[in-house]
């Protein structure tokens, strides 16, 4: 009877024991989960260092005063926050003074945006690189100059890219298309109020007739098409993003806006000019087929073909191709000559995304426009 009670009373020793057993498994090291440090000023200030940094060499290495005028800004930023942080700057930016706060988080979205332009600027040309540069000097310019606060976190864009893939967008082609895109951020929507609304003004601070819509939003993502857009002057625009938090007692309030910004260029337009030879059996030399110019290329995954006449070299050896692209506002680039036997096709590949075919079963020239080689252009 005794050894029964003995039993009955080792038993909840027993399932705690096992239960803090496997509480113990579950944080062993294969379940280990990261903490995420708070954002001090400190950190703050390794960023946009760090930014300043790698866009002050990139200045030094080209002829482009966005670059310079960025470079310049972050370190000038970085001096001020410095000076105001002082003895605060190992704090976490929550438990800091309102302004401090304020102008470190713009700080970080500079030093954000620097780092997203490093990413797609070795994949552009020229035109290209000035078109970004001139976006990210607009959106550094803004946040440098901005000295609002509130007691609340402030709403921040430290970004713009694109829906499909989520890549870094400073440049608008317009197209066929309304243009879809989304500013990231923080505290960019509070739930129990109303979306934010997104206004365009121009260069000089004024509304442009077409404006963006938001199509969906959430607190650190805002999503936009922007009708209209293939109308708009070629140049930079600011994005003013306003919102709106819920206050005890007042109800949803107005918090200061938040800015983003892109540049728009000129409407997308490649013209290549084609020459097609063939070497005739026998001959020392190519008989020129056909030579011309094809219909422009106005937009991404379009198609432009054109049927050739083979008569004057029916039974060919081989096939030669060549292909120059004149760009808007860029300079002509060259492809080719390719040579194949008679029976194989021919691509060249061709700057900006574009590849030109020709297939001899066929008797056609083929031009294609694929992705843009610069990811920051839309």
């Amino acid at each position: 009877m005794a050894g029964r009670q003995r039993e009955r009373a080792s038993k909840p020793w027993g399932v705690v024991a096992a239960a803090l057993a496997l509480a113990v498994a579950g944080f062993g090291p294969g379940r280990a989960q990261e903490v995420t440090n708070r954002l001090t000023g400190a950190k703050v200030l390794e960023n946009v260092h760090a930014a300043a940094q790698a866009i002050g060499a990139r200045a030094k290495g080209s002829n482009d005063a966005s670059l310079v005028d960025v470079s310049t800004r972050l370190s000038q930023m970085e001096q001020s926050l410095q000076k105001e942080l002082g003895g605060n700057a190992a704090q976490p930016l929550a438990i800091i003074d309102a302004q401090s706060r304020s102008d470190a988080a713009r700080a970080n979205a500079a030093a954000e945006r620097v780092q997203a332009w490093l990413k797609i600027a070795d994949g552009c040309n020229a035109a290209e690189t000035a078109a970004t540069s001139a976006a990210l000097a607009l959106m550094v310019d803004r946040l440098a100059t901005d000295a609002a606060s509130q007691k609340a976190p402030l709403p921040i864009v430290n970004g713009v890219e694109t829906v499909e893939d989520h890549r870094p967008l400073f440049v608008l082609q317009p197209g066929d298309q309304a243009p879809k895109f989304v500013l990231t951020g923080e505290n960019l929507v509070d739930p129990q109020c109303a979306n934010p609304v997104v206004s365009a003004l121009d260069a000089q601070g004024r509304p442009v007739a077409s404006q963006p819509k938001v199509s969906a939003a959430e607190a650190g993502r805002v999503e936009l098409v922007w009708p209209g857009a293939d109308k708009l002057a070629t140049g930079g625009y600011v994005l003013q993003l306003a919102t709106k938090r819920k206050a005890f007692l007042f109800g949803c309030v107005d918090q200061p806006p938040a800015s983003a910004a892109l540049q728009v260029a000129e409407p997308m337009r490649y013209s290549v000019s084609y020459t097609l030879s063939a070497r005739c059996p026998g001959a020392s030399a190519d008989t020129e087929l056909d030579k011309g110019t094809l219909p422009d290329i106005t937009a991404r995954n379009q198609t432009v073909s054109h049927a050739v006449d083979k008569t004057a070299c029916a039974d060919p050896v081989s096939y030669t191709v060549a292909a120059e692209v004149d760009t808007a506002g860029g300079q002509p680039a060259q492809a080719g000559p390719v040579t194949q036997p008679a029976d194989a096709s021919i691509t060249l590949g061709m700057k900006n995304g574009l590849s030109l075919n020709w297939d001899p079963s066929v008797r056609q020239l083929v031009v294609r426009a694929g992705a843009a080689a610069c990811k920051g252009i839309y």
